[in-house]
């Protein structure tokens, strides 16, 4: 199944937005657990070509998907921000491949 498919059976929606100027720093993606949506910044996929454009978008949903299924319950909620950071780092690792 892909992580696209499987965001939307666990009730997020994905959408693709400009998530703004972020100065120095780059915003890729976010979860907004008010509406359950998972955003892919626009910006940065239209940097992006070919395979390297697809994987960006598989890594960045399966990223926020993690935040998703914590925010449902459906994975426990860590206490620290970097904790949960690169715990959906690693998730989203595990389901790129």
């Amino acid at each position: 199944m892909t992580v696209s498919r499987r965001a939307r059976q666990a009730g997020a929606h994905i959408e693709v937005a400009d998530l703004g100027d972020w100065g120095a720093s780059e915003l890729y993606s976010e979860y907004d657990p008010g509406r359950c949506v998972i955003r892919i910044n626009r910006r940065s996929i239209d940097a992006l070509h070919g395979h390297g454009r697809r994987a960006f978008i598989v890594n960045a949903i399966a990223h926020e998907l993690y935040h998703h299924l914590e925010h449902v319950g459906a994975l426990p909620r860590k206490r620290e921000r970097a904790v949960r950071e690169r715990a959906a780092d690693e998730f989203a690792n595990e389901r790129a491949r």
